[in-house]
């Protein structure tokens, strides 16, 4: 029998394209998600960057703190096991930040975002956070 898994998304940013990029559109959320998994939380995507000068200039991101919606389900940052990014924008610096100094949580990234898709194969790299 599966083990019970629970997932939470986690609203991490909220981002307004600049009006001069073609795909401009009203802000719009950017979220994360935790997964209660029997081995240890695990985060899939870490929200935008921080201190990314091109990210701050075309999307004007306005970030929410990981720690308290992590802790809003009583997860600390420092629980978390694994980290998996869905893109190559995902690894950044505010998982550097938020992750710094610790040795128990594997980074999963994808070099091209394509591994991704359907018929792609993961091909990415473990990290310690």
């Amino acid at each position: 029998m599966w083990p019970t898994i629970q997932m939470f998304r986690l609203h991490l940013a909220d981002v307004t394209p600049s009006p001069d990029l073609p795909w401009a559109r009203p802000t719009f959320p950017v979220f994360a998600f935790l997964v209660e998994h029997p081995d240890g939380p695990v985060l899939i995507d870490t929200g935008v960057g921080l201190g990314h000068d091109v990210i701050d200039e075309l999307y004007s991101p306005v970030h929410h703190d990981l720690d308290e919606a992590l802790a809003e389900h009583g997860v600390e940052v420092s629980d978390v096991t694994t980290v998996i990014t869905s893109h190559r924008g995902s690894r950044s610096s505010r998982l550097r930040v938020t992750r710094s100094g610790t040795s128990r949580c594997s980074v999963l990234f994808s070099h091209d975002s394509r591994a991704w898709s359907p018929g792609g194969s993961v091909s990415g790299t473990d990290e310690s956070c």
